[in-house]
């Protein structure tokens, strides 16, 4: 039971502590294909999910994660194409596909 829980606490602890890469900075999250420029590369499809804390929202961390992750796969756009919530802890998740495009 034990070894079951540590993942759990340990994303717990993590999540209050994510903020904003130099990289994830630049990564815009859109909600439709529709919103991203005309020329545009797919790079791959990427997740990222957060646990809810007293500071803040499973889902802004997770979207923190998210576009942190796009970030180092040299993305700038994300078309967000899932979000969930978890049983444990108010757990959040996002994913979406990541896209180079040139502005």
């Amino acid at each position: 039971m034990f070894k079951k829980l540590v993942p759990f606490i340990i994303i717990l602890v993590v999540s209050s502590c994510t903020s904003l890469t130099n990289e994830g900075a630049d990564v815009l999250l859109v909600e439709t294909n529709t919103q991203l420029p005309k020329d545009c590369s797919f790079i791959k499809y990427i997740e990222a999910s957060a646990a809810q804390d007293d500071l803040s929202s499973s889902f802004e961390v997770a979207k923190i994660r998210l576009r942190n992750e796009a970030g180092k796969e040299n993305a700038n756009y994300v078309v967000i194409t899932k979000k969930g919530e978890g049983f444990f802890l108010g757990a959040g998740f996002v994913g979406g596909k990541a896209y180079r495009c040139k502005v």
